[in-house]
């Protein structure tokens, strides 16, 4: 997160867990202003597995079709010439087929789920790379949902309090100026309090309760109610 809290100052705060996290920025402490609060806190591979196989996967499973396509088009247009024959299979012949068919399944499968594996690892034992991990899975996000975010420019407020009320924490960036930059006071980024429940399908029992971590909010709180300047928001 950027963190600007003078007319020049530029100061970059970031948690090496890339779990959604909450935010709260107290633009009077000079000292400390940032602080990071989670709410499921995961490893730092978990998360980077699962970036990366969002990344992976559409790959993977276009790369999957076009081989397909390939095969099916060999097999389907046949040299001009070339005369086929009708053989009878064996059982041997069977259950060599079905052998070479759930190899390739599971190759297919292991190249899927395996492949993100080598750089999550790197990643998530690596601070360095692992500092890039907001951005790649920002970007990930941006690219599933072709590279769109939402957006709002406040020029007028009716209180102290401004709420953007729900969005993904997946990105974040604001600009504030006027007296939105004089009186601002803190900036909190917190999930929407309610839980998520798993029932067995048998008994109707809860099997599993966690907080949920998809919905959540953005509220800005200002000393006074800004007059001039305007509050700019892009979010994911």
């Amino acid at each position: 997160m950027h963190y600007g809290g003078g007319l020049i100052m530029k100061v970059k705060y970031q948690s090496l867990n890339p779990s959604d996290a909450r935010i709260h920025i107290d633009f009077h402490n000079r000292k400390n202003p940032v602080s990071f609060d989670y709410v499921n806190k995961k490893s730092a591979f978990s998360i980077s597995y699962t970036t990366f196989l969002g990344i992976w996967l559409p790959i993977a499973i276009i790369l999957i079709a076009v081989a397909v396509m390939g095969v099916v088009i060999a097999v389907i247009v046949q040299p001009v010439g070339i005369e086929t024959e009708t053989t009878e299979l064996s059982t041997s012949d069977i259950d060599n087929i079905f052998l070479g068919l759930g190899l390739i399944i599971g190759g297919v499968v292991f190249s899927i789920l395996g492949m993100p594996l080598i750089p999550a690892y790197i990643f998530s034992k690596n601070e360095t790379l692992l500092k890039y991990m907001p951005k790649i899975n920002a970007w990930s996000f941006w690219a599933l949902s072709r590279f769109t975010c939402d957006y709002i420019k406040v020029r007028k407020l009716d209180s102290k309090v401004f709420e953007v009320p729900v969005f993904q924490n997946v990105y974040v960036e604001y600009k504030l100026t006027g007296e939105f930059k004089k009186y601002v006071h803190e900036l909190k980024i917190e999930e929407h309090n309610f839980w998520t429940r798993q029932y067995s399908l048998i008994t109707h029992r809860v099997k599993k309760q966690s907080k949920q971590t998809e919905y959540w909010k953005m509220l800005f709180m200002f000393d006074k109610i800004p007059k001039t300047g305007y509050l700019e928001v892009k979010f994911s």
